[in-house]
C-alpha cells in the first residue's frame, strides 16, 4: 500500500514563500518523487525592501530552507514588479 501513496507538495507550484534569509520567492517546480525538493525563483529582499537580481534556487529540503508560505496579497506590489520584469520584452 505504501508504494501507491503519493504525498502532495508542501508548497504547491506558484506559491509565494519567504526563505530563511528573508527573501521572497515563487515555487517554480518540484522533483516528481521528492516533495521536499523544490525550485524557487527568488525576486525580493525583505531586509532591504528592494527587488533583487532574480535567481533560481534548487532547494534540497524545503522544511529547512523555506521559513513559511506567505499570502501573495501582502506582497502584491513586489509580485507585480517581479512578473512585469519576468515577462517584459527586453
Amino acid at each position: 500500500m505504501r508504494d501507491n501513496f503519493h504525498l502532495s507538495p508542501l508548497y504547491p507550484l506558484g506559491s509565494v514563500v519567504r526563505l530563511i534569509d528573508n527573501t521572497l520567492g515563487v515555487v517554480s517546480h518540484h522533483e516528481s518523487e521528492d516533495t521536499q525538493r523544490v525550485g524557487v525563483l527568488v525576486f525580493h529582499d525583505l531586509n532591504d525592501k528592494t527587488p533583487c537580481t532574480i535567481k533560481r534556487l534548487e532547494i534540497e529540503n524545503a522544511r529547512e530552507q523555506i521559513a513559511e508560505g506567505v499570502n501573495p496579497e501582502n506582497f502584491k506590489r513586489e509580485l507585480e514588479g517581479f512578473l512585469q520584469h519576468l515577462f517584459s520584452p527586453d
